[in-house]
This record gives C-alpha cells, sequence and structure tokens, in this order.
C-alpha cells in the first residue's frame, strides 16, 4: 500500500503535466518540506487563543492581618481576583496543597499559584516601622509540559496582583 501524500503529490505533478519520474521526484521533494512547515505553522498559530482549555490551581494558605482595627485579607483577595479574572482565557481553579500538586504532576493543572500563609502579614508590614518591613511572595510552580503557557500565566498573575 501505498502512503496517501506520495499518492497526492504524484497526482498533482501528473496533473501539472510532468510525466518524467525524476521531474516528479524532484516535485515531491520541494512539496513536502512545504506541507509539513505550513502544518507545523498551522498547529503552533497564536496557541494562547486557546488559553481556555487550560487550567491553572490557586492554592490560599493566606491568614488574614489585622491594620488599624480592620481585617486585611489580601490572599484572599488575590485568589478572588485570579478566579473572577476576565484578562485571561485560564480556568483558574480554587484547591488545596495535596490536589494542586497531584493535578500538576497528572497534568491537570499547567500551573499552580500558592498563596503562602505570610502573605497579608508581608504586604501589609510597610505600615509598620520600616526595619519590620518584609517582602510578600507568591510561589508559581507550572509543569514541564507548559513552558509555553509561562508568559501568560506571569502575565496574569501579576495583571490581578496588581489591581488588588
Amino acid at each position: 500500500m501505498r502512503n496517501p501524500l506520495i499518492l497526492a503529490l504524484l497526482g498533482a505533478a501528473a496533473i501539472s503535466g510532468i510525466t518524467h519520474p525524476q521531474d516528479r521526484f524532484i516535485v515531491g521533494i520541494l512539496l513536502v518540506p512545504i506541507v509539513v512547515g505550513g502544518l507545523l505553522v498551522w498547529a503552533l498559530w497564536n496557541p494562547t487563543e486557546r488559553l481556555g482549555d487550560v487550567k491553572a490551581a490557586v492554592v490560599n494558605l493566606d491568614q488574614p492581618v489585622k491594620v488599624n482595627g480592620q481585617t486585611v485579607p489580601l490572599g484572599r483577595q488575590l485568589s478572588a481576583g485570579l478566579l473572577d479574572s476576565k484578562h485571561d482565557n485560564f480556568t483558574w481553579v480554587l484547591t488545596d496543597q495535596k490536589d494542586a500538586s497531584k493535578g500538576l504532576a497528572s497534568g491537570e493543572y499547567v500551573s499552580v499559584v500558592t498563596i503562602p500563609e505570610n502573605f497579608s502579614k508581608a504586604a501589609t508590614s510597610t505600615a509598620g516601622a520600616p526595619s519590620d518591613a518584609t517582602q510578600a511572595t507568591i510561589d508559581v510552580r507550572t509543569s514541564n509540559e507548559s513552558k509555553l503557557f509561562d508568559p501568560a500565566i506571569s502575565q496574569a498573575v501579576t495583571t490581578t496582583a496588581t489591581s488588588v
């Protein structure tokens, strides 16, 4: 049984009036890279349009703090901002550490954003003495298969964090 791609190329060569086998071979050699390149461009064209199919997890371990008598739950606000985000096409899921690790390993989640338990305390530490100020951080882990989405994930988290 002959390869359908080769038969199609030979058919195209025959239709165009190329009858000599050596000329058909040359046409085939020229057309195969063009067809393969076209398929690759089509498959990889603007992959961020398909982010609606991508799930990312949010793990909120943050403990709210009181500043001037008011409760400040910055971790909860950041989580809510990611879950309700209109700026990206990710499907964000609020989960716990165990499920997030399992989902990242299995490929269910392409990314896990973990908000540590001292996030609100660190973020509001500038309200006190300057020597007590600490930097608030979050942990973003991605699957080895999701390197294509890393910039989009970073942008989504950054945009949401700066708007909270």
